[in-house]
């Protein structure tokens, strides 16, 4: 109680980054957590390095949100950047093919959400979690994302058919972010987990994709 997170994120999101630390703030590397550089006496604060975009990220944890939101977007005005809502930072994250931080699937097992791939299951011994996580099979139904025409609105829940068949769920749609395509997740059988499959949803034609459906700059170093 009391703290707020305020998350900045593209390729030039080391420059608004910077004047939170002491140093370099290339230095800090992905996933550490820094103490943010304060006068003597001010709120204290956490400054973490992330990727949840593809892109240059930093997440600031702090007790001085209205202030420190201001200085936020102050700094990314001055490289022509901006804020967005909760609903644009979701958007990208799902182009970047790592929706799991906005929405949470939280009902989805680790092969659900098609993330069976980070565990290791020849591991010998227990250990923290490991109660919860249930060991794929080969027709585990999985989480696929698929892409509409833009305007067409695909709501939670709606079945997915192909060739008259009903092939999964649809269980989460992206906040509208582009003007070439619409983005939604379904919860797919076994064997419909692949790109380019032609399917329908409440009528709308839509298609299965594969991940991302952006290109990151950051990785190409574009941090100038």
């Amino acid at each position: 109680e009391g703290w707020a997170a305020i998350a900045v994120e593209g390729p030039l999101a080391p420059r608004v980054a910077d004047n939170f630390v002491d140093g370099d703030i290339e230095d800090l590397l992905l996933h550490s957590v820094v103490d943010v550089e304060r006068e003597s006496g001010e709120a204290p604060g956490r400054l973490a390095r992330v990727g949840t975009t593809g892109e240059y990220g930093y997440l600031l944890l702090t007790t001085a949100c209205d202030a420190d939101l201001a200085r936020f977007v102050a700094l990314a005005t001055e490289v022509d950047g901006g804020s967005v809502g909760a609903e644009g930072l979701a958007r990208v994250r799902a182009e970047a093919g790592m929706p799991y931080y906005d929405h949470g699937f939280g009902s989805l097992s680790v092969a659900e959400a098609d993330l069976s791939w980070i565990v290791d299951w020849e591991r010998i011994g227990e250990f923290l979690g490991s109660e919860e996580l249930v060991r794929p099979t080969a027709d585990s139904a999985k989480l696929t994302p698929i892409v509409s025409a833009p305007g067409t609105r695909i709501a939670a829940g709606a079945p997915v058919i192909a060739d008259g068949e009903r092939i999964g769920t649809i269980v989460w749609t992206a906040a509208a972010g582009n003007d070439t395509e619409e983005l939604a997740f379904a919860l797919l059988d076994d064997p419909f987990v692949v790109p380019a499959l032609e399917i329908s949803i409440d009528e709308v034609s839509a298609v299965t994709v594969t991940l991302p459906r952006v290109l990151s700059r950051s990785s190409a170093g574009a941090t100038a």
